[in-house]
């Protein structure tokens, strides 16, 4: 088959997706002279200007991992985002346990392979509205299904102007799907990918009061509004934003000075608005040395304080929360939470202590640590270490231990170091399920699933060799299954969160397929992908493009195998591409369908019972030629109406 050339790239390319998806959140928090200074430049603010720049940062990123081992990459990324405000103050939906599944069983009908058949509770929750019975629960979901369905399909019409591109045309499809999946992580309180690790607060040149402009800044960031999962301690990184064309250099200078005896090290002068020369290309707004300048702060910024920042977390809170829950001590501590009194306060002073030395980022007259500094009242026995919304769902205040681990293993994973995220999210399962945190715990199991594969499929040159070939077996099924089926079951029928259920599915799946093991591609990949299909947690258009990667993981299978092995799935992937040539038809995708049916044509070509005029092969031929047909007399103004 065609697409046989490259069956290995897409997981390969959906790894690395992942592993620069999954990074951290910068809020960006600019004074109002700073936007104004942006839209000047041609841009409608700082977090548009920035924003790109944090797609890639320049050179190369050292990061230390959990064993003190130094690993590089060069091709970190960093998500700009705005601040959290009240508007992030909602709750996980937990449903009652239906009698019946929520999703009901794919059906043999074409209308019916594709459509969502969700309980109301479920299909108000994936179209980002709120059912009567949970008014006051806004859901946490990935996408909005219909608007994921009318992106494809712009998608799909914009790739089919290059037919001769096809295949690289579906590829990109299909990862800008991914990429999709994961760009823009809600905030939400059962896990922190979305929370932030620092934020940006930046003023200009123009500024007529610019130190209280930041103290003021900052005391909005540290809104007590904020939701209490949201830890309000992270670490504040101050820019002065220089005007070249209309400011003093000397005078921002000095007033960069200030900043730093006012807040410390963690600040950044950017120069831009430079003058553009008159020859210079008029579609690139910004002058190439304003690039560099900012290229130079995003690097600088990740480089010399947010990774450090971070890696002085995990450290603390390894030390003095983790600590506490390995080995024996660790299980009676567990085991005995419920008989005494809360640790909140213990574990109040960890991020304070985290940010010692070379953090400081409490200013002079604003608030520091949320944390009392005076000893609080001893608490009830049996206090629970959540809370209970209105909605029935539980929320982790960021200073309980069970919130502080989960941080802990978001940040590892964050900064690649898979197999410590992967322990730390095991560690947690056991207290989730325990307490009935069903968002929790499902989001747990699907990041171990999630850091095992990334940890198993991961060849870094910098690894040692006896883990790389401790490695090289593949994934063990037997820790993966039950961390999926678990996962996606409480998404789907305790939480009602399908979209996250099909993130873990997808993931999973992808990473299985650039794993080393030909079993676990053709066995479980295939079976997972099955999965979403038949619990119809996408549209039509993303069903047919499913289908077409359960042909794909076969492929990839054809490749793990070795050279001249009579073990080959060539048949079942040209037998799935047939599938989906006959779900792109039933969508009207007809294009999309041919190149289907030419991939499986490879295979049956050889099969004289394939070309049988009353096989599925040959009818969607002659349907998508009738449609085609159909569609330019129709462009054309031409009635058909007595066509036979």
């Amino acid at each position: 088959m065609t697409g046989e050339r490259s069956a290995c790239s897409i997981p390969t390319k959906c790894k690395q997706i992942i592993s620069r998806s999954f990074c951290p959140t910068i809020t960006v928090t600019p004074s109002l002279d700073t936007e104004e200074l942006c839209r000047d430049i041609g841009f409608s603010g700082l977090l548009e200007l920035i924003q790109p720049f944090g797609n890639q940062i320049s050179g190369r990123v050292t990061i230390r991992d959990s064993q003190s081992l130094s690993v590089s990459f060069d091709d970190f990324a960093v998500r700009f985002s705005r601040p959290p405000s009240e508007t992030e103050q909602i709750e996980v939906p937990e449903l009652p346990m239906p009698s019946s599944p929520a999703f009901k069983s794919p059906s043999s009908t074409a209308s019916s392979r594709f459509t969502p058949t969700l309980s109301n509770d479920s299909m108000s929750m994936m179209q980002n509205t709120p059912s009567a019975s949970n008014k006051n629960v806004i859901p946490h979901q990935l996408f909005n299904i219909e608007e994921m369905e009318s992106r494809l399909a712009d998608e799909i019409k914009e790739s089919e102007k290059k037919p001769e591109d096809m295949h690289n045309s579906k590829q990109k499809l299909y990862l800008d799907f991914i990429t999709d999946l994961l760009s823009s992580p809600p905030v939400t309180p059962f896990e922190t990918f979305g929370h932030p690790v620092a934020g940006v607060i930046a003023i200009s040149s123009k500024n007529q009061d610019p130190i209280e402009t930041l103290s003021t800044l900052y005391k909005q960031s540290h809104d007590p509004s904020i939701p209490d999962y949201i830890n309000k301690d992270y670490l504040r990184y101050y820019v002065l934003i220089h005007d070249e064309k209309n400011d003093d250099i000397s005078k921002s200078v000095a007033l960069f000075e200030k900043m730093k005896r006012n807040f410390g090290l963690h600040c950044h002068m950017i120069r831009l608005n430079r003058p553009k020369e008159q020859e210079a290309d008029d579609s690139n707004k910004m002058h190439e040395e304003d690039t560099n300048a900012l290229r130079i702060f995003t690097r600088e910024l990740i480089t010399q304080s947010v990774i450090p920042f971070m890696e002085r977390c995990i450290a603390t809170w390894n030390d003095q929360v983790a600590s506490t829950r390995r080995g024996i001590t660790g299980r009676f501590f567990s085991a005995s939470r419920k008989y005494f009194a809360s640790s909140t306060k213990a574990t109040s002073s960890i991020l304070s202590s985290a940010n010692t030395g070379s953090f400081p980022f409490s200013l002079p007259g604003t608030p520091t640590s949320s944390a009392s500094t005076s000893p609080s009242p001893t608490p009830p026995a049996a206090q629970p270490h959540y809370n209970r919304g209105s909605g029935g769902g539980i929320t982790y205040a960021y200073l309980t231990p069970e919130a502080q681990l989960r941080k802990l293993a978001d940040f590892a994973f964050m900064l690649r170091d898979y197999k410590f995220a992967y322990m730390t999210y095991d560690m947690l399962k056991k207290d989730f399920h325990n307490e009935k945190a069903w968002a929790y715990l499902a989001g747990v199991q699907e990041m171990a699933a999630v850091s095992y594969l990334m940890y198993t499929s991961t060849d870094n040159q910098q690894t040692p060799s006896y883990i790389r070939l401790q490695r090289a077996s593949g994934p063990s099924i037997d820790v993966l299954e039950p961390l999926l089926d678990s996962a996606t079951y409480t998404y789907i029928s305790r939480c009602s969160l399908p979209t996250y259920a099909l993130r873990c599915i997808v993931l999973c799946s992808e990473l299985l397929c650039s794993s080393t093991s030909p079993s676990a591609v053709s066995g479980f990949a295939t079976r997972w992908i099955l999965k979403a299909l038949n619990e119809k947690l996408v549209g039509r258009l993303a069903y047919a493009m499913l289908m077409e990667r359960v042909s794909g993981a076969y492929s990839v299978y054809d490749e793990l195998v070795p050279k001249g092995s009579h073990s080959t799935r060539r048949r079942k992937a040209a037998f799935w591409m047939l599938l989906a040539a006959r779900e792109w038809t039933d969508a009207e995708q007809y294009t999309q369908s041919e190149f289907c049916l030419d991939q499986s044509d490879v295979i049956y070509s050889d099969f004289t019972w394939a070309k049988d005029p009353t096989g599925l092969l040959d009818r969607l031929r002659r349907t998508n030629q009738r449609s085609s047909v159909t569609q330019n007399l129709s462009g054309l103004n031409i009635s058909t109406s007595n066509d036979p």
